[in-house]
């Protein structure tokens, strides 16, 4: 009978601590896909906040391209003016090189706008995927936790087994 009891406490120990190791594994698993998920939202807020930078250089550069078009159409005009004797200080003269000057700033500001813009879609694109990353983290810390809570409950549950194993095996207790 001590036989079959020490078996049947063998089994239940082997069961316990290959269903402990099995679970550790599989969380294991799962808190390294949370970090390679964190990783890669990290990457790609860094990707977004790059967007958001190069837009707004890219408007940079748009507005100043605008700026120098329009003082080449505006010094252009001036040209013709004083080749034609037409007086630059007053008149339909000066409003013609005051409106080339508004429309191309107008435009100018319009394209800062537009990259504003762009720059504000990449940067909360940038913001999601951090808050992602954080969650992605939380969830890998979590794991080590269950990891852990596993563990602990494999081995008292390894504990119980023979615990009664060594009991059923002492006889029943009068005192």
């Amino acid at each position: 009978m001590c036989g079959v009891t020490a078996v049947t406490t063998g089994i239940s120990v082997l069961g316990s601590a290959l269903g402990m190791v099995g679970k550790v594994q599989e969380q294991k698993a799962q808190r390294e896909q949370a970090l390679q998920q964190q990783l890669i939202q990290q990457e790609e807020a860094r990707h977004a906040q790059m967007q958001a930078q190069q837009a707004l250089e890219d408007g940079k550069r748009e507005q100043e391209k605008v700026r120098l078009e329009q003082k080449a159409l505006q010094s252009k005009q001036a040209v013709q003016y004083g080749a034609g004797n037409v007086s630059l200080d007053s008149g339909s003269a000066l409003d013609v090189l005051s409106d080339i000057e508004m429309q191309g700033e107008l435009e100018a500001q319009e394209i800062g706008a537009n990259a504003q813009r762009q720059a504000n879609i990449y940067n909360r694109q940038a913001q999601k995927h951090t808050m992602e990353a954080h969650q992605a983290g939380k969830k890998a810390q979590g794991g080590k936790l269950q990891t852990a809570n596993t563990v602990l409950s494999g081995v008292g549950s390894i504990t119980n087994s023979l615990t009664s194993s060594r009991s059923a095996r002492r006889g029943p207790s009068y005192f």
